[in-house]
């Protein structure tokens, strides 16, 4: 059955990712340590309960390429580097399959979640599973300061998700809580990525504050931008449209329109927002109403804001791959479509 569900294979998720160097040159530094995680991780993968899902579970793998690219910046990447990389990516989907539950999501980028076939107690339970297994990895590192950053992250991104659920349907999320919950549920894991490959390769912390600086502004701004992406239309995004909206999900769109709106429009969006099911009409009118109310150009400036202040950090790295890898990620993350 699970093999006849999951179609795709260990290769095809690892070779999509290969080839998105040719898109995200971040990965140009790495492309030889990319074919070394490839190995080791279709080697761990395999032997893992529900491998199928993982197999079909196709991303950019922009984490782990952030694990080697903190790697590289420390110094070399070495084995260490690798389970780390491999320890960031299962919790990452572990943190989807738990997402998927809380979300009632039954597709996530037009594939079908792990809670769609199987429920969701069983996709609780598996993503458990991944979680033990990333800390499995993270083991194999041998290094507490990587033991330490998975755990403390892998706290602080439930507890961003229990915060925005506490939120959700109240339309009362402030701008400063709308930042508090995106650092803990997304930045946070940016922040891992990176630290715990710089931790792989050295053992001296004179980066260490401007690696934190890097990917916690590149991670604000990925999250940032996928709120973005919820107002797209055009389907270009693989995103269904307005999902956040219909969640009761107070995303800063939406925080900043209902701010620069008069109260009597304000609360007749909000009344829409609250409506059980809400009608595509409807839904169009409250994206409208973001749009006109300047939400959207808001939104634009606080991701500009956060792309700026990475970059003056990474201007100030040694010189080298990475620092030209993590230039083209800022880039990308201000342009990206999906």
């Amino acid at each position: 059955m699970r093999r006849v569900i999951f179609i795709y294979s260990i290769h095809g998720l690892l070779i999509y990712a290969l080839k998105m160097i040719k898109t995200l040159k971040i990965f140009n530094s790495i492309k030889k340590e990319l074919k070394q995680f490839e190995t080791l991780f279709d080697s761990y993968v395999e032997g893992l309960e529900f491998s199928d899902y993982l197999k079909g579970a196709k991303g950019k793998m922009l984490r782990p390429a952030l694990t080697m690219v903190g790697a590289k910046i420390g110094g070399e990447i070495k084995e260490e580097s690798l389970w780390a990389a491999i320890s960031v990516e299962l919790m990452h989907n572990a943190t989807l399959v738990h997402d998927d539950v809380v979300d009632n999501a039954d597709m996530r980028r037009d594939k079908p979640t792990f809670k769609h076939f199987y429920g969701d107690k069983q996709a609780v339970l598996y993503g458990d599973y991944l979680l033990a297994k990333s800390l499995d990895c993270v083991i194999r590192t041998g290094k507490l300061s990587i033991v330490n950053t998975i755990a403390h992250t892998t706290g602080e991104m439930s507890i961003g998700e229990i915060e925005q659920l506490e939120q959700s349907g109240t339309l009362e999320t402030s701008e400063d809580e709308y930042f508090e919950i995106i650092y803990k549920k997304t930045a946070t894991l940016f922040v891992c990525s990176l630290l715990v490959g710089y931790y792989s390769s050295t053992s001296e912390d004179a980066l260490e504050e401007t690696v934190k600086t890097v990917a916690y502004n590149l991670g604000m701004a990925f999250q940032v931008k996928d709120d973005l992406l919820d107002y797209d239309t055009s389907g270009s995004s693989g995103k269904v449209y307005g999902n956040d909206i219909r969640e009761k999900k107070m995303t800063l769109p939406l925080i900043s329109a209902l701010r620069q709106a008069n109260e009597a429009d304000a609360q007749e969006i909000k009344k829409m927002i609250l409506l059980p099911e809400i009608p595509d009409r409807e839904l169009l009118k409250i994206i409208s109403f973001v749009e006109t109310n300047g939400g959207l150009e808001y939104t634009e400036m606080v991701l500009e804001k956060y792309l700026n202040q990475a970059r003056e950090a990474i201007a100030t790295l040694p010189e080298g791959d990475s620092k030209s890898g993590l230039n083209y990620l800022c880039k990308y993350l201000g342009e990206r479509k999906k």
